[in-house]
């Protein structure tokens, strides 16, 4: 009900109220349905309506109230006795009904369904599909567009459903619904599953056109896009809704994320009023404060058919149950509140009380059982969700809480102090309960549970307090790692594969592709129904509840690591992946998740594979290596890595063919001793102990080092000569036998192991499996690639794809014949008795004890190299006199003989040897010739070649006689397995020399860890550098009887095991390390840590206690080092602190601290990691309450405030209007706030969970509350506008205040609240405090300086005095108000005070009559009025709006002027004018009398707001007609603000033309002439005119009616249809006015072609001569209309018809401007790049391109404009060029480029006033005094004329005045009189 209805009743009123109404009706349908007696303690119809009767008898009043009639005493409705409710009707599934209505809070949304929460812990699922009938007939037509473009093949799968909006888009999480139930599943063999639907076709199904009324909320959903909003369908026939783009814009901000609304959407529509209830298509709003806050009230008449959950009402509480609450609302409504739906934190229905009024939203209605149920929650009032802070699915709950029990149901706990949740009956104990015993679940005693969801609607977690569920791994998809095994049960096995079950709610499939490493032709025999089967994850989607799994062998047994992200991708590792796709440039194989590479053909073997699909196929597991991720992208590769590749020939030795004897117990994998017989080339002769049976050793044979073969087979030939008579024996393997059955024996380590034996000894082909792992050796080497032999005869094949982890192009480049290899079988071929391996170090893994280790294999090396040795010295006296006396780790001295880029050479003291001393183990200063003492790290007896360093420190801890009496003289004991930290000082092929830092001592470790490392991904010394430290296990300790290599230590490194203090992996809380300043931020210093990354100290962490003004980072500079102790660690991403155990420290930053205290804490010996770690937020604002002082550093500055810094993991902010109690500061906080300055802060509020703070500078928490009291004054933010109220301002502390709309100004023509827009900053008086907390303002100049106590406001300064109460007003009063509200029974209502508002009645608005003219009244216009009367008692007062009332002399004014009018239609109607002006005055005349007709007077204030009041028409023209009544609610209806115009809200978007105003004519100027006009004629009657008089007359009656037209036009006069177009027209066919009215009129109506047409005939019809500023007003409006709504052809196709018919060089800077105004910054630069070239002498292009490029940050490109056009234009325009650009660096680049520019000029030219005067003004923009203070006194001692220098002391002693003191002010004006004194003397 309008304010009319409330304060001016009027009849026509039913005698009952609605409640009457409603409670006869029920009663009535009972006694029908049910032949009930309605004694049951309802009245019945009759005594209802006689009781009204006597009343209103007794009232004997005919109106009443609306709060009089709608007001029901509850005591006085009796309820049913028979029907008192024992229980509240509660929801269930097993009540839930197809058709019934539910309100959901959504939870989870995927693609393609959305999760609701449900009243009653009831969960539902809505699929996309079921959104709206809209939607799923977009998603049909897309279907079949998408299937007929796969037929045709026209359209790209990209460019299909564009504009279908996703799910995720329309369904917010936390967003309450409406829903349908549209399905119930029941089956018993799955879940309860509740299919809901939001379409407004089901929701609404029950609601028919005639229910829908201003004020309801219906579910729509966009039907179609308009050009100025969107068609919503309700899904009820006969009835739409229309959303305008103005009201959509909020919602789509803050609702959609910023994106339109798309056909289909879903929305909450608020139905606003409209005039007609036949109107089709109602206007709505979708706001979400106004749909939020819509009440339904009892004078909408709702039936039970129309409710529908989310409903807003008001209701009484008819009983108070135990479980519940009965509820009555809108006369007669019965609904029902359980108890987890009661307000606040109530449980219980104990707060309640029978008839309490309280207010709730309906959350459930069954139309069938006529349910009801009501939320009285608060966040479901609110129209929200409830949240749940940090808890989580999955979380275990040690102490929850009981605090109610429900034997039947379960139990309520409390979580924590906000948060509650439920477990059911069934949830409490894995065994069954029938009923809960009290006794063992008593309120307040504790339990352990598990939350296995929320209920966001109910605001409870749904709880479990089973065992089994404790103790499950995971309870939802999230919790399900990528990679892991799981465990699952069979569920079924499907044509896609295997459906797994690995929790109740939790289901995955193992594709067809991953049941086994091979395609199964019969999954079901092994995949059999409930068996339990090990899985590994695949791919997780918990958005989508979709889990991969695989059952492949060789995925779930990999030992390489998981590829879960590409950005785990590890160039160089080797992975385990799936070939899902074959393509004809290579394969596409599949980790783990979405993580996809690429297998390029060219990596797929040694060579190129032409046809991958006939090499490989889909579904195949292939280890790949990772060897680029450039761009996101993953490139692999299968072949092997790299190594020192050793070169050999591809030829097979063939063994000597001996024939002996050869019994058969000597099979293959026996191990005998045998003596040497014999020394080949080939071999060695061996005879078996004790058989004497004869064998050989081939040479390949003797050792696994290829490169042993031959100084091996020396050096049994040199022992063989040497023993002579004695019997050498050796240890070997029986391999096989050769074709002359000769035993071929082996001394190969890897052949000698227990299980080559085993193999040898009883594995037979048929026994080969894939996976098998053996011992073997090259046989033959082939293109394609090794046939590989093992021990008993077995031959294999290893392809050359499976040689090494990396590609090689040929095997020879990594093989010899002979070399031992550990192979793989792969595949097995029974039937040709074939069989395939792998020879990649990444397929042979196995178990340790089952292989030759690396430590083994190198240990055989050593021992093999020692006896090369021996037998080298041996052989060669020479040899060993060389060598004699030294050996490992010895100090020796020599000289230098000469230096190379590879190293020195030396030449030992004690023997002639080449020495040589690698890179890094000397220093550069060393010369030739110069004696020096180093270690010897390496001694070659093969190569006769020495190793040395020369290194001090290697050489001071080595030499015995320097070392000190603390230096132990012997080695520290070691044991096996011990961990040692090792450096890296010589790195070989084979192996390592390294030193041990805490002992005297070197030690060796192999480069290889595998006898398969054939070609390492990178060599040995790419992999090793000189200096490394890390961490190795001790292998082997060398007793003291050990020499030569074998007496160095034997260890095995672990690279990424850095030793102490070398990397950051080893910091903790609590050291001290070295760090080094590399920048100093505001509140930050960025170091370097000396272990190697990257660390911050924070400007809290600087000093133990800071003071207001320290700086912390004063004297701390780029490059200085200090000490600092670890707080903690912090990713550099989320900006999270991190445990020890989780850091990656490629994004890792270790936090520091420069406390004295922590130093000292750290430094001590006690255990300090806890003491120092960096306190959490949790932990410092748990010591922090509001109201407490707190000190913090600024970190950022803006316009709405300060960010501030507490500690280094709490922040904090200072709204601008907490900032300070002084103006200027707040309009300018840069100024007066710096980035890191102290200060001392008041809290106001405290986040723990956000770990913020808000802050205030402003005072105590007391004085702030002070700012809020009456009489203060203080600074406050503008939040909002309402146009009926005023504005809405923040407050400090964070309270709101209201200023009436008369309360803004002292002026009302001033105020517009365009003005303030929000987070204006304004000063405000309070004027009062309401009880309720309501505080009211006045931002009225005079108020505010009164009550600051500056200066009395002047009378003359206060146009609108202030009305306090109805007593400052009097019957006669001319006063101005606002317009508040429009009533069309009543009148209208105008506010003249905060409390004050006045009503003009119908008959009081305007002189004569009006039609339809509430219309024209807009809420929020300035009036003036007249005091009728007034009402002291009842507070009402009754003003005018007539002319005649307000303003008489207008009045009489308009009277003489309309007779002027009559009186010229006389005399033209007559035959004395021009047939056209005939035509004008039958079809126009009403047109142009509206401006003088109009009984309304237009007052335009300062600012452009609108006045409107009446006049009054003469008494003796009667009514008005029907033309003039148009016209005049023409005037009336646009004399409002721009804002409300339909065509001028068009042409905001539609930027007409800069120069489209039109000129007009005051009304006093119109009256005086028409004044002087009747004089003439009253004096000269009979006078005939000649004619140049007509000719003269008619000219001044043409201008006339054009000032006229254009001045109705310039006050928003528009004509409505083409016809009142084209009658202007006529008479002004010139005027660009009407034309650019003509077509925004046409575009309204999208008629794009008509207003194209409409410009086209204003080009032809329009004077060239005499109007050409009007064409090209035209041509301006032509271009902007193809902007928006043509093509780039057709606007070219009128450029360039403007360009001939126009001076050129404006329609370019008319085309500039629409581009720029269009943001088409591009077209834009392009013209004005022609424009430099066509138009290049003209300086005003080149200035206003410069403009363009500053506006949009090209500062650079600007300033190389400048040199470009002083190379073009003139001389003489160089300097005022020049001088532009030098405004432009002010204004938009650097002001002191502009200061040089400006010196520049002004050196050259002194005496030009206009460049001091423009350098003064740029200067004083600046805010700076000092330098405007300089230029003014270079100035004053120019050489100027006298009336110059005047100027610029006036201007000097103006700048004093305002910036400068008293003292400042006596100098100038000294020097004035100075100047005039001198210039005195000089005359």
């Amino acid at each position: 009900m309008s304010v009319a209805d409330e304060e001016f009743p009027r009849g026509g009123k039913q005698l009952l109220t609605p409640l009457e109404v409603r409670s006869a009706r029920q009663q009535a349908e009972r006694d029908v349905l049910f032949g009930e007696d309605a004694t049951d303690g309802v009245s019945r119809p009759e005594e209802i309506v006689k009781r009204q009767k006597s009343s209103s008898e007794r009232g004997k009043k005919r109106r009443r109230s609306k709060k009089s009639m709608h007001t029901v005493d509850v005591s006085e409705v009796a309820l049913p006795a028979k029907r008192i409710k024992k229980s509240v009707d509660t929801l269930s599934f097993k009540k839930l009904q197809t058709g019934m209505l539910l309100l959901g809070a959504v939870k989870e949304v995927s693609e393609f369904d959305a999760t609701v929460s449900l009243p009653a812990g009831l969960s539902g699922f809505i699929h996309a599909s079921d959104i709206s009938t809209v939607l799923s007939e977009r998603m049909r037509q897309v279907a079949e567009e998408a299937a007929n473009s796969e037929q045709t093949g026209e359209e790209s799968d990209e460019e299909i459903g564009y504009d279908i909006p996703r799910l995720p888009d329309m369904l917010r999480v936390g967003s309450l619904v409406r829903c349908y139930v549209q399905n119930l599943n029941t089956s018993p063999t799955s879940h309860h599953r509740i299919r809901l639907s939001t379409d407004p076709t089901l929701v609404n199904s029950k609601l028919k056109s005639s229910f829908v009324r201003p004020g309801l909320v219906l579910l729509g959903s966009i039907a179609s896009v308009e050009e100025h909003g969107y068609l919503i369908s309700f899904g009820i026939e006969g009835r739409n809704g229309f959303l305008l783009s103005k009201r959509a814009k909020k919602y789509i901000k803050d609702s959609n994320g910023g994106k339109p609304l798309l056909v289909g959407q879903v929305v909450e529509c608020l139905v606003l009023p409209f005039e007609s209830s036949e109107l089709k298509t109602v206007p709505v709003t979708v706001n979400v404060d106004e749909v939020n806050k819509s009440l339904i009230t009892e004078d909408m008449m709702l039936s039970m058919s129309m409710l529908t959950p989310g409903m807003l009402v008001n209701a009484i509480i008819s009983e108070v149950l135990t479980d519940g609450l009965v509820l009555s609302f809108l006369g007669g409504f019965t609904g029902s509140v359980s108890t987890s739906h009661l307000s606040g934190d109530h449980i219980t229905t104990d707060h309640y009380r029978r008839l309490q009024k309280v207010k709730g939203r309906i959350v459930h209605v069954d139309p069938a059982t006529k349910v009801v149920g009501v939320s009285l929650r608060k966040c479901i009032v609110e129209n929200r969700s409830e949240t749940f802070g940090d808890l989580s699915v999955g979380d275990i709950v040690e102490l929850a809480r009981v605090l109610r029990v429900n034997s039947e149901l379960g139990l309520v706990m409390q979580l924590d102090e906000t948060h509650r949740g439920f477990v059911h009956i069934s949830r409490v104990s894995d065994s069954h309960v029938e009923k809960l015993q009290v006794k063992r679940y008593k309120v307040n005693s504790k339990h352990r549970c598990r939350i296995l969801g929320f209920n966001t609607l109910e605001g409870m977690a749904t709880l479990s307090m089973q065992q089994s569920v404790l103790e499950r791994a995971f309870l939802r998809y999230a919790d399900i790692e990528v990679g892991s095994v799981i465990v699952g049960v069979v569920q079924s096995v499907e044509s896609v594969g295997v459906i797994v079950t690995v929790t109740d709610h939790i289901r995955g499939l193992c594709p067809s592709m991953h049941l086994a490493d091979v395609r199964l032709k019969h999954p079901e025999r092994k995949f059999k129904e409930k068996k339990k089967m090990k899985f590994r994850v695949l791919e997780v989607n918990p958005a989508r509840h979709k889990l991969i799994l695989t059952h492949k062998k060789t995925l779930l047994q990999s030992q390489f690591p998981a590829l879960r992200r590409k950005e785990d991708a590890v160039i160089g590792n080797v992975y385990h992946g799936t070939i899902v796709s074959i393509r004809h440039y290579g394969c596409i194989v599949a980790f783990y998740g979405d993580v996809k590479g690429l297998l390029h053909k060219t990596e797929l073997g040694s060579h190129t594979v032409e046809d991958p699909s006939k090499v490989f196929y889909v579904g195949q597991v292939v280890q790949s290596r990772v060897v680029s991720t450039d761009y996101g992208k993953l490139r692999l590769s299968l072949r092997g890595t790299s190594a020192v590749s050793m070169t050999g020939t591809s030829t097979s030795t063939a063994f000597p063919k001996v024939a002996v004897g050869s019994p058969a117990h000597l099979k293959a994998g026996t191990t005998v001793e045998a003596a040497l017989a014999g020394v080949s080339p080939e071999g060695l002769d061996v005879v078996i102990c004790p058989e004497g049976i004869s064998a050989f050793i081939p040479a390949c044979h003797l050792s696994d080092y290829c490169g042993h073969w031959q100084p091996l087979l020396a050096a049994y030939s040199s022992g063989l000569e040497a023993a002579r008579g004695a019997q050498k024996t050796v240890r070997a393997v029986v391999v096989g036998r050769d074709k002359g059955s000769l035993l071929i024996l082996s001394m190969k380590p890897v052949l000698m192991t227990s299980q080559a034996i085993r193999h040898a000894q009883s594995l037979e082909f048929s026994e080969l499996k894939a996976g098998f792992v053996m011992a073997g050796f090259v046989k033959q080497i082939m293109p394609f690639g090794c046939f590989i032999s093992f021990p008993g005869g077995l031959l294999g094949l290893a392809p050359l794809r499976d040689l090494t982890d990396k590609y090689l192009n040929s095997p020879t480049e990594a093989f010899k014949v002979g070399q031992s290899v550990y192979a793989k079988v792969t595949e097995i071929d029974s039937t040709k008795r074939r069989f395939l391996v792998s020879l990649r170090r990444s397929d042979v893994h196995i178990s340790k004890g089952d292989q030759l280790s690396g430590t083994q294999h190198f240990n055989s090396y050593l021992s093999e190299r020692h006896v090369m040795d021996q037998s080298t010295l041996g052989r060669n006296q020479d040899s060993a006199n060389l060598f004699g006396g030294l050996s490992f780790g010895s100090v020796v001295k020599g000289k230098i003989i000469s230096k190379t880029t590879f190293g020195l050479y030396l030449h030992l003291d004690v023997s002639p040897i080449k020495t040589f001393a690698p890179p890094g183990h000397f220093d550069d200063n060393l010369e030739v010739g110069e004696r020096v003492a180093g270690i010897i790290l390496d001694i070659d007896c093969q190569r006769i070649v020495i190793d040395i360093s020369l290194r001090q420190d290697l050489v001071s801890c080595f030499d015995q006689t320097t070392r000190t009496s603390s230096m132990s003289l012997s080695h520290q004991p070691m044991s096996e397995g011990s961990f040692i930290d090792v450096c890296v000082q010589l790195v070989k092929p084979d192996y390592i020399i390294l030193s041990l830092p805490d002992d005297f001592r070197l030690a060796i470790a192999p480069t290889k860890a595998h006898v398969n490392d054939i070609a390492p991904l990178l060599p040995a010394s790419q992999r090793y550098s000189v200096g490394d430290t890390m961490k190795a296990t001790v292998e082997r300790v060398p007793d003291d009887t050990s020499e030569g290599i074998l007496s160095l230590l034997v260890v095995s490194l672990h690279p990424g095991m850095a030793s102490a203090a070398r990397g950051p992996g080893d910091l903790k809380i609590g050291n001290v390390v070295s760090a080094k300043v590399t920048s100093v931020k505001d509140v930050q210093l960025n170091v370097k840590v000396s272990a190697g990354c990257q660390g911050r100290i924070h400007i809290t962490e600087m000093k133990d206690s800071v003071q207001p003004g320290d700086e912390p980072f004063h004297g701390y500079h780029t490059g200085q080092e200090m000490k600092a102790v670890v707080i903690g660690f912090r990713d550099s991403k989320s900006h999270k602190y991190l445990p020890i155990t989780h850091r990656n420290f490629k994004r890792t930053v270790v936090e520091l601290s420069l406390k004295p205290s922590r130093l000292a804490l750290a430094q001590s010996d006690s255990k300090t990691g806890d003491q120092c770690e960096v306190l959490s937020p949790k932990q410092y604002l748990r010591n922090v309450a509001e109201g407490d002082s707190v000190i913090g550093f600024v970190h950022e500055v803006d316009k709405l405030g300060l960010t501030v810094v507490l500690t280094a993991t709490v922040r904090g902010s200072v709204a601008a209007i907490h900032s300070s109690t002084d103006m200027s500061v707040v309009k300018k906080l840069r100024k007066h706030f710096s980035p890191g300055q102290c200060l001392v802060f008041t809290v106001l509020e405290i986040s723990i969970s956000k770990a913020f703070t808000e802050l205030s500078l402003i005072g105590s928490l007391d004085e702030i509350r002070g700012m809020t009291k009456v009489g203060s004054v203080g600074i406050g933010r503008v939040v909002k506008q309402v146009a009926s109220k005023g504005l809405h301002v923040q407050l400090p502390g964070r309270r709101l205040g209201l200023v009436a709309l008369t309360d803004i100004g002292d002026d009302y023509s001033d105020i517009s609240l365009t003005n303030f827009h929000e987070n204006t900053i304004v000063r405000y008086v309070v004027l009062e405090v309401t009880e309720d907390g309501h505080i009211d303002l006045s931002l009225r100049p005079s108020c505010v300086r009164s009550r600051a106590g500056v200066n009395k406001p002047e009378l003359t300064d206060i146009i609108d005095r202030e009305i306090q109460s109805i007593a400052d007003i009097s019957e006669g009063d001319v006063v101005r108000g606002f317009v508040v509200s429009v009533a069309q029974r009543a009148g209208v209502f105008i506010r003249l005070s905060r409390h004050l508002t006045a009503r003009a009645r119908i008959d009081n608005l305007f002189d004569g009559y009006f039609k339809n003219w509430d219309k024209h009244f807009q809420i929020g216009h300035v009036v003036r009025t007249k005091v009728l009367s007034v009402d002291e008692i009842s507070g009402q007062v009754e003003v005018s709006l007539k002319l005649s009332d307000v303003d008489p002399s207008a009045a009489a004014k308009h009277r003489r002027r309309r007779a002027l009018k009559r009186k010229r239609r006389e005399s033209e109607s007559e035959g004395h004018k021009h047939k056209k002006k005939t035509k004008l005055s039958s079809g126009e005349d009403s047109g142009n009398e509206t401006g003088d007709e109009l009984g309304v007077v237009l007052s335009r204030g300062k600012r452009g707001r609108v006045e409107v009041s009446s006049e009054e028409e003469s008494g003796s023209e009667g009514d008005w007609s029907s033309e003039e009544e148009a016209d005049v609610v023409k005037m009336v209806s646009n004399s409002t603000d721009d804002s409300d115009k339909p065509t001028l809200k068009l042409s905001k978007k539609f930027d007409w033309s800069d120069e489209s105003a039109a000129l007009a004519v005051s009304e006093d100027q119109t009256a005086e002439s028409s004044e002087e006009e009747v004089e003439e004629e009253t004096q000269e009657p009979s006078r005939k005119k000649t004619k140049r008089q007509k000719r003269a007359g008619k000219r001044q009656d043409e201008t006339e009616v054009y000032q006229t037209e254009h001045s109705l036009l310039q006050h928003g006069v528009v004509p409505e249809t083409p016809d009142d177009f084209d009658r202007l027209l006529l008479s002004s066919p010139n005027s660009s006015v009407l034309w650019l009215q003509y077509m925004a009129y046409y575009l309204h109506l999208t008629e794009i072609d008509k207003a194209r047409g409409a410009g086209e005939r204003a080009l032809k019809m329009t004077s060239i001569r005499e109007e050409e500023k009007e064409k090209l007003n035209v041509w301006t409006a032509l271009m902007n209309l193809e902007n928006l709504y043509g093509t780039e052809e057709s606007l070219l196709k009128v450029f360039e018809a403007a360009l001939q018919q126009n001076e050129p060089i404006g329609i370019f800077f008319k085309l500039i401007s629409i581009y720029s105004q269009s943001k088409k910054f591009d077209c834009a630069e392009q013209l004005y790049t022609q424009m430099t070239k066509r138009f290049s002498s003209n300086k005003d292009v080149w200035v206003k391109f410069g403009l363009f490029r500053m506006k949009q940050g090209q500062v650079e490109a600007a300033r190389k404009l400048l040199q470009r056009c002083l190379k073009v234009l003139p001389k003489r325009d160089h300097v005022d060029v020049i001088v532009k650009f030098a405004q432009l660096e002010f204004k938009f680049g650097e002001p002191e480029r502009g200061k040089t520019v400006f010196e520049s000029v002004l050196s050259n030219y002194p005496k030009r006033v206009d460049l001091w005067s423009i350098y003064i003004d740029m200067m004083l923009r600046l805010g700076e005094p000092e330098p405007v203070r300089d230029i003014f006194e270079r100035v004053i001692c120019l050489n100027l004329s006298t009336k110059k220098m005047k100027f610029f002391f006036k201007r000097y002693l103006e700048f004093e005045q305002k910036n400068g003191s008293d003292d400042k002010i006596a100098v100038v004006k000294q020097k004035a009189v100075d100047y005039v004194e001198s210039k005195i003397s000089q005359t």
